[in-house]
């Protein structure tokens, strides 16, 4: 098995990572800020003056600009080497997150440790849209294959069907993770850049402002400005009411129940129920475990709903925090689609196996003429399925 090295030379031969504004992007930002300032001065002071000259000052200036900011980069493209084109290599999964989506893509935040054969290994942050159902090929310290450029070394895209010897690679090979140091980043202008384009614009329009004082201001008030009347427009705002499969939103389930658990005190339940769009939960009151409440999650929020009853002190508890919510989200999905059925509702619940104890997981789903289910251990692994007959 051949191992990629990645964390030794600690980035050593990977130029251009990250970079900042020179002296002269800054002054071209401090310029730009000045030429849009003063262009939208002129765009106001104009009509307001009755200067419509100062309009095609206005749009001259606009033009000043576009070229002040374009002329550069034309110049610097056609002096810079032929672009070398994307490359492939092994990466390793350090890390990832998936976004929210309302489709079946996901859009999936990686961090990878990339190692070029040619260079050094290091790291790189991305975004990339993975199907629902493939998330659980991506977990972290895996080998994906991927295609980056040497001249760009942040855009990273995982290739998701490689061909066969760079696939034999992905499963032989290792790759040693590289130090967060090594990250690579898209250079920015930097806070100096944005900061002097403000200052600009700002001298810019006061400049035009001050050029026209006298005929923008009336000292002695008797203008024939017309009168202003304020008016205040009130909104009403409403509660609105989010419907859907909501709890099937990636990170939705765990989110909702460390809301849960920092509103009960407490990480342990008698009982849990999951919905498309809510999460109920009884526990124990920390002051008295022999005493249960309930509490529900729903629109974002989450509430106690009153007591619920007591409990035995050698009743099993549910720890919510050890609970697998990513298996869980593919339960639903699953039981969504192959049970024979096409589901109107789907319900969780979770019991305790009558003969071993060991907790269990019961995805339900139904639709108008009866309903099918499937059976899963604590870690979220199938162990029965009940379609309909």
């Amino acid at each position: 098995m051949t191992t990629s090295s990645a964390g030794a030379a600690g980035g050593a031969g990977v130029a251009d990572r990250t970079g900042g504004p020179g002296a002269a992007a800054l002054l071209r930002g401090f310029l730009s800020g000045g030429l849009v300032g003063a262009a939208l001065a002129c765009f106001v002071v104009g009509p307001v003056t009755d200067r419509m000259n100062l309009l095609g000052a206005g749009a001259g200036l606009i033009a000043a600009n576009i070229l002040l900011l374009a002329i550069p980069k034309a110049v610097r493209r056609r002096s810079a080497p032929a672009r070398p084109g994307p490359r492939r290599a092994l990466a390793r999964i350090e890390s990832r997150r998936a976004l929210s989506s309302e489709s079946g893509d996901i859009p999936v935040e990686f961090v990878l440790t990339v190692a070029p054969d040619d260079a050094s290994a290091y790291r790189a942050k991305f975004t990339q849209s993975i199907n629902l159902v493939d998330i659980p090929d991506y977990k972290p310290a895996g080998i994906v294959v991927v295609e980056y450029r040497p001249d760009q070394l942040w855009k990273v895209q995982i290739v998701t069907e490689p061909d066969a010897a760079w696939a034999r690679r992905a499963r032989e090979e290792v790759v040693d993770s590289a130090p967060a140091s090594t990250l690579a980043t898209m250079p920015t202008e930097g806070c100096g850049f944005c900061l002097l384009m403000l200052v600009g614009l700002l001298l810019g329009a006061a400049a035009v402002v001050f050029a026209f004082r006298g005929d923008l201001f009336d000292d002695d008030g008797t203008s024939g400005s017309p009168n202003v009347t304020s008016t205040t427009t009130s909104t009403t705002s409403s509660t609105v009411r989010i419907t859907g499969d909501v709890m099937l939103m990636p990170g939705q389930m765990r989110g909702a129940a460390e809301q849960l658990i920092a509103l009960m005190g407490t990480d342990k339940a008698t009982e849990l129920s999951i919905d498309e769009d809510f999460m109920s939960v009884a526990a124990p009151k920390p002051a008295d475990p022999g005493l249960v409440d309930s509490f529900r999650f729903r629109d974002g929020k989450v509430e106690a709903t009153g007591p619920h009853g007591t409990r035995r002190p050698d009743e099993p508890l549910i720890d919510l925090r050890a609970l697998p919510y990513d298996r869980m989200l593919f339960l639903v999905v699953e039981a969504k689609a192959a049970l024979g059925l096409t589901p109107e509702t789907w319900h969780m619940s979770f019991h305790r196996a009558p003969d071993t104890g060991e907790l269990e997981i019961i995805v339900t789903v139904g639709d108008s003429y009866g309903g099918a289910s499937l059976r899963a251990d604590a870690e979220g692994n199938v162990v029965e399925r009940s379609p309909r007959r």
